[in-house]
């Protein structure tokens, strides 16, 4: 409406003029007029060519306009439908600004997040890391991270890895923090069950070299109870039955067989293997 009543007046003027210099043709000495309209025709003209210029601006900012308000909801809409949590705070570490993920990282509707002191949300043990990357983010450091606990509502706590970036004012000074939020919780058990399955790997291998070694300590002695009751069966046959040292080579032999059979245990269990498997009574075993 504003630029068609430009145009109006514009157009008005314009047909004052041509009306104004048609009688001005009419008098005696017309020459001062006549310059005089001359003036004004040229200013005339001049506002036109003015007006011109000023349409093609005004095309021109409202082109700008629309782009501008495109992209800001281009950016509302990433900053809302982003898969991480994202959070505008000051310089204090207070919320201005959430995100749908953040909120829910929190366990709190956004508008309820909204002006909220970010370091309430976490565990005391983690606060004073928090208010130093504050400091060293403010002091110009260009992004910081760190790893902290959060304490959301109706949810256990878990690992956040926060990463920091400051926003600048026209004396290049910080203004804000935009902050992302990156839950790690299930990283961080994933890499626990990962260690978990390491060291019972190593406990496996562990148990195998300690069973190989068995294995090969139970061959040698093996071999040396075999000399020995080969030597307790030849003393035995040169004895006669009522000799009075005969029980003890005879109880050196069993001895030995007890031995053998423990030896034999230690090769099955150097090879995994299970020899004569029997149901025991563990009250006659201790007895």
């Amino acid at each position: 409406m504003p630029k068609r009543s430009s145009i109006l007046k514009l157009s008005s003027a314009q047909r004052q003029l041509e009306t104004l210099e048609s009688e001005a043709v009419q008098l005696a000495d017309p020459t001062p007029f006549t310059q005089a309209l001359a003036g004004l025709r040229e200013q005339l003209d001049s506002l036109e060519v003015a007006y011109e210029e000023l349409e093609q601006q005004n095309e021109e900012l409202d082109t700008t306009r629309e782009a501008l308000e495109h992209q800001r909801h281009r950016y509302r809409h990433l900053f809302e439908e982003a898969p991480f949590g994202y959070l505008i705070t000051d310089v204090h570490g207070v919320v201005e600004e959430a995100n749908r993920v953040a909120a829910e990282m929190f366990g709190l509707r956004q508008e309820l997040l909204t002006s909220k002191p970010l370091p309430v949300y976490l565990e005391m043990a983690d606060r004073p890391a928090f208010r130093n990357l504050l400091l060293r983010v403010c002091a110009g450091e260009p992004a910081g991270e760190l790893e902290v606990r959060i304490r959301p509502r109706y949810r256990e706590p878990f690992s956040m890895v926060l990463t920091a970036v400051r926003d600048l004012d026209a004396q290049n000074r910080t203004a804000r923090l935009r902050w992302s939020l990156r839950d790690v919780s299930t990283t961080r058990a994933a890499e626990e069950a990962l260690r978990a399955s390491e060291e019972r790997l190593r406990h496996s291998q562990r148990l195998e070299a300690v069973g190989r070694l068995a294995g090969g300590i139970a061959h040698s002695f093996n071999n040396l109870l075999a000399a020995i009751a080969f030597q307790c069966e030849l003393l035995c046959d040169g004895m006669p039955p009522e000799y009075e040292r005969r029980p003890h080579v005879e109880e050196i032999q069993r001895a030995g067989e007890r031995a053998a059979t423990l030896a034999r245990q230690l090769l099955a269990y150097g090879r995994k293997q299970v020899l004569q498997p029997r149901v025991m009574s563990l009250n006659q075993v201790i007895q």
